[in-house]
């Protein structure tokens, strides 16, 4: 909204191109136009929510089948002088540059920007497509708070049955918490009523303590992507089993009374507590009553694929946008594969395949392999004296001179190869099934 609010008192700059660049459905648009994605693209402002709200837009849809996945991101950017008057007239800023959230000194807010962005599949098949899972989404949820004393004021009852609400959707107790993000704004009003619906909620019958935290003492609000931020710190904080500190912390606030709402403020890094597989909660609230809450749990371990779901080698395929750039990247991976195991090859080759975009500058090798007798480790451009030499002996030469002849040497592939080679006309598409057949029979 920043670009916008710059942009409208220039009437005589109202172009053509005006309503794509200010609108904003055209965000999420733009990003569909960008890569072709056919999903309902949705710009989603429930102002600090917003980007846990897209988040459990994003589930419901894809466990209703309506798509197979999604990116969901929260973007902040600031631009325009406005925001900062009008919050900082409500007292909602703080004077002195510091979130300090949950503590006596906390006296507002401090503004920041930045983007972070997930994509979402369903669990079975981000393992089936070999993806990198950083975690898995336990359930989410959105309620809102109705009618409050001042709009711009949180509800705690409507924060915390929301928060009781996601637990149950996940089948989850107080017990499976290991750590909770909080919204935690480090406002005088927002952080005694975030933390009584955390504690009330998620804390209560609990052993231990449930620690609470915000990455707003660390980079600050980033208000419409602030729950994104937050959904990649509990992400952290489960793959590396770790929560880091609040930052900022002297004197507890004392309109909270942690003891009897069962939450502590870690202040030093400490190992993530809990049972095996603890969960992490990431809680959300908009200044204008929409509230949003997510469970995060941690990644499964990775499945090792049978040999025979892995397949055949696939060729590695380089890209770039120059021929310098692909002589660069012709040399890192040289180093990369360089001792890689047969099965690292195969993997990063089809990950590449799979993942990486085709830029105008390609070359395309087959990767080295030992012969399957052999125990050695895969090498590039260093084939045993008992096997054919391969293509991936480009790779060393290329990365050097950047240059290298198309002929038997680049072609030739292993000696039980039987595929022959493919050729794809792509242009502007097949105008007619077989369109090819005349050519492949007619010309040598």
């Amino acid at each position: 909204t920043d670009y916008a609010e710059l942009r409208l008192p220039d009437y005589a700059g109202a172009d053509r191109y005006f309503m794509t660049g200010n609108a904003l459905s055209i965000l999420a648009n733009r990003i569909g136009n960008v890569f072709d994605l056919r999903g309902p693209a949705q710009t989603i402002d429930t102002a600090c929510s917003s980007s846990l709200v897209a988040l459990h837009a994003a589930c419901r849809a894809i466990a209703a089948g309506e798509v197979p996945a999604a990116v969901v991101a929260g973007v902040q950017a600031l631009l325009s002088p406005f925001a900062f008057g009008g919050f900082s007239r409500a007292g909602m800023l703080s004077p002195t540059g510091r979130c300090r959230v949950f503590d006596a000194a906390a006296d507002g807010y401090v503004r920041a920007e930045g983007a972070g962005a997930v994509i979402l599949k369903p669990l079975d098949a981000a393992v089936r497509d070999g993806d990198a899972v950083r975690g898995v989404i336990l359930a989410t949820g959105v309620n809102a708070a109705g009618r409050t004393i001042g709009m711009s004021l949180p509800n705690r009852d409507a924060q915390a049955r929301l928060i009781s609400k996601v637990m149950a959707e996940a089948g989850l107790g107080p017990n499976a918490f290991g750590y909770f993000e909080a919204h935690g704004t480090g406002t005088a009003v927002g952080d005694p009523v975030e933390a009584w619906a955390i504690g009330t909620a998620a804390a209560r019958g609990r052993a231990e303590p449930l620690p609470v935290g915000s990455i707003k003492t660390n980079i600050g609000h980033l208000e419409p992507a602030s729950g994104i931020a937050g959904l990649l710190k509990a992400m952290l904080v489960l793959e590396r089993r770790e929560v880091p500190p609040v930052l900022h912390q002297v004197t507890p606030n004392p309109h909270i009374d942690f003891a009897a709402l069962n939450i502590r403020v870690p202040v030093t890094p400490e190992p993530l507590g809990g049972p095996r597989g603890a969960v992490v909660g990431v809680n959300s609230f908009g200044f204008g009553g929409t509230n949003a809450c997510a469970i995060l749990g941690p990644a499964p371990k990775p499945r090792r694929a049978s040999k025979a779901a892995e397949g055949p080698t696939p060729p590695l395929i380089l890209s770039a946008r120059s021929a310098e750039a692909l002589r660069a990247l012709a040399q890192q991976w040289e180093h990369r594969l360089a001792g890689a195991t047969p099965r690292g090859v195969a993997a990063f080759a089809r990950g590449v395949a799979r993942h990486r975009d085709l830029l105008p500058h390609r070359m395309v090798v087959r990767p080295l392999l030992p012969p399957p007798h052999s125990r050695g480790r895969a090498g590039v451009g260093a084939a045993p004296a008992s096997e054919t030499r391969t293509s991936t002996s480009t790779l060393p030469r290329f990365a050097e001179k950047g240059e290298f002849f198309v002929g038997k040497e680049v072609t030739a592939g292993h000696a039980t190869s039987p595929s022959p080679p493919c050729f794809v006309f792509s242009g502007n598409g097949a105008q007619h099934a077989g369109m090819a057949a005349a050519a492949l029979r007619d010309s040598p």
